[in-house]
């Protein structure tokens, strides 16, 4: 028993150490703070719950993501569903085949070097624009830099649908970005465009 114990602590001082990203997943995911705090509680309550399914040592912080997106979504659905809502999609609605094939260390199209031009404070502000399943891949991808196969496992979705998924994303960004460029175009006269540093998402938190 005393085993089992010191097991447990041990996993427990592994979840705290992510109690901040986890918190700022949520914040992303609902960009509400109370909602934000809500579901870290509600992720943390649930990993203890279970906390002997994890082992020590296996990557809690991808433990931790999958809870919290786990429980976000399945929430979003239940409140779409009571709300008569249509804009709900699960995460399994695509396999990924259009990208099939592809070499995964390769995948850098257009919309990614596009993004990749502005300011971290630019992108991390009009990500918040973007439906939540876009939201969540772009974090998961570019801001904690978890590779295709650990968002696959967080997910729970194929790597071709991470990969195909990830490039609706960045591509509902940049135009995102193209409109916010409009919109300082119209009102400074086509003075004031200047894209900033590299986007570098992982500082912005």
């Amino acid at each position: 028993m005393m085993r089992i114990n010191k097991k447990r602590e041990i996993i427990k001082s592994e979840f705290l150490k992510y109690l901040k990203d986890v918190y700022n997943l949520s914040l992303y995911l609902t960009r509400n703070v109370e909602d934000a705090k809500d579901l870290t509680q509600d992720t943390f309550a649930r990993a203890l719950e279970y906390i002997d399914s994890y082992t020590p040592n296996t990557n809690a912080k991808a433990y931790l993501f999958r809870i919290a997106t786990t429980i976000f979504f399945n929430n979003q659905s239940r409140l779409n569903t009571e709300q008569n809502h249509l804009e709900f999609r699960a995460f399994n609605e695509d396999d990924g085949s259009e990208v099939i094939g592809r070499d995964l260390n390769l995948i850098e199209d257009e919309e990614e070097k596009f993004i990749r031009e502005y300011s971290s404070r630019e992108v991390e502000r009009l990500l918040l624009n973007l439906s939540f399943e876009h939201r969540t891949i772009l974090i998961l991808a570019d801001i904690e830099e978890f590779s295709y196969e650990e968002i696959s496992k967080i997910l729970n979705i194929p790597i071709g649908t991470v990969m195909s998924r990830l490039s609706r994303a960045r591509s509902a960004l940049k135009k995102e970005l193209l409109k916010r460029e409009e919109i300082i175009r119209r009102e400074t006269g086509g003075e004031n465009i200047i894209r900033l540093s590299k986007y570098d998402l992982s500082k912005a938190k």
